[in-house]
């Protein structure tokens, strides 16, 4: 069950960075808009890997005084939470 609400900024920015390439532009202006809304960690998962500045802009939010926090999921830590929970793995035939 989803707890995304169509048309939210969070919905808005999940299924846009789901199926486009993202870059640190578009990026930036979704967190403006996500920072408005009250959570404590907005997590980037991706398929593949950061990229050297999406590393700097993130290290540099997470730095700030912002109270939200970026945690940045790369392929390599989606394997290891599906290797914990191989349930899932046949559940939604992942593999």
């Amino acid at each position: 069950m989803s707890t995304r609400q169509t048309g939210s900024p969070l919905d808005t920015a999940f299924r846009h960075f789901a199926t486009a390439e993202a870059n640190l532009d578009k990026l930036e202006r979704h967190l403006e808009r996500l920072m408005k809304l009250t959570f404590d960690i907005l997590i980037i998962a991706t398929t593949g890997r950061f990229t050297t500045d999406a590393i700097e802009f993130i290290e540099k939010h997470n730095a700030s005084d912002r109270a939200m926090k970026i945690e940045m999921w790369p392929e390599s830590h989606l394997e290891r939470l599906l290797a914990q929970r191989p349930g899932l793995v046949a559940e939604f035939r992942l593999r």
